[in-house]
């Protein structure tokens, strides 16, 4: 077994579960998620692994093998330790896993989190809260959904630059919308034709909340 020796690296605090005696206590996974986005840091007590399996499913503890009803993607050491599951057996709260893969074999996981995918690039926080956008011949569409937390409406950005914000840097743009009103504007070129990434954002007390994950469109 080829296996890739690193020095000990900053011990991050995560919980898994039980190691097996050939990797150190040290070495560890843990998962963020962030606009979709779902990411690995990975603690390297001694022996680092041939890679992670990303492992999602909307019954818990989804595993590698994957059962009936789970999914897995693997990734190298050489890739980045992300990715966008997607929601193959309809939207709903997923349970993601991290394990560390090695010997075409998974030696522990991760915690598991949960996130809601809806199929729309859509991003929830809280019970009933998403945001999601959408780009259609240069319109961009917003969409909210709430149960108890009402936002006062949205933030539509877009920029030449990705992960456009509000205030707007000086390379963004950003129009609110009331949510009373069509959560919808057209999107112009400001910055010259070419790629731009749009976002929209949950607006309350003069603030953005949370925002949904980035569409890319071509502005003329």
């Amino acid at each position: 077994m080829n296996k890739k020796l690193f020095p000990a690296l900053v011990v991050l605090v995560t919980s898994c579960a039980v190691l097996q005696a050939e990797i150190p206590d040290s070495s560890g996974l843990r998962l963020t998620e962030q606009y979709g986005i779902v990411k690995v840091d990975i603690t390297v007590g001694g022996y680092a692994p041939e890679g992670v399996k990303f492992v999602w499913s909307l019954n818990p503890d989804p595993v590698y093998p994957p059962r009936d009803g789970d999914r897995a993607e693997f990734r190298s050491l050489e890739a980045l330790p992300e990715f966008i599951p997607e929601p193959f057996t309809g939207p709903g709260k997923y349970w993601v896993r991290a394990g560390w893969y090695e010997n075409d074999r998974i030696i522990f996981y991760s915690d598991p989190i949960r996130i809601y995918l809806d199929g729309t690039g859509g991003v929830v926080r809280g019970e009933g809260m998403s945001i999601r956008v959408t780009v259609d011949e240069q319109v961009a569409r917003a969409g909210v959904t709430f149960i108890d937390s009402k936002p006062e409406g949205v933030k539509i950005v877009w920029s030449r630059t990705t992960n456009p914000e509000y205030p707007p840097r000086e390379q963004d743009q950003a129009v609110f919308r009331g949510i009373d009103d069509p959560l919808e504007t057209r999107l112009e070129a400001f910055d010259g034709p070419g790629t731009y990434y749009v976002r929209a954002g949950w607006y309350k007390n003069s603030r953005i909340l949370f925002y949904s994950t980035q569409v890319e469109t071509v502005l003329r």
